[in-house]
């Protein structure tokens, strides 16, 4: 999600260059700026957030035991 539509093309840039995926596997784009900030944007991420979906059982789970791993390490 991002909260300008200007910065589209970048994000996109900075988000393919994170995940290693190429163009095609980006799908909409939202724009979203929250109701009950009266349309002022105070602290943004630069580059938006990414939503991620996996459509594969074991590519999946693999991705929740990285995320477990790296869980455990930050507790050390």
């Amino acid at each position: 999600m991002l909260h300008s539509p200007k910065v589209e093309k970048a994000c996109i840039e900075y988000w393919k260059s994170v995940t290693g995926l190429d163009r095609t596997s980006f799908i909409k784009t939202c724009f979203v700026i929250s109701k009950s900030s009266k349309k002022i944007v105070k602290s943004k991420l630069a580059n938006g957030t990414i939503h991620v979906r996996i459509n594969n059982v074991k590519h999946f789970f693999r991705l929740i035991g990285w995320i477990d791993f790296l869980k455990k390490k930050m507790e050390d």
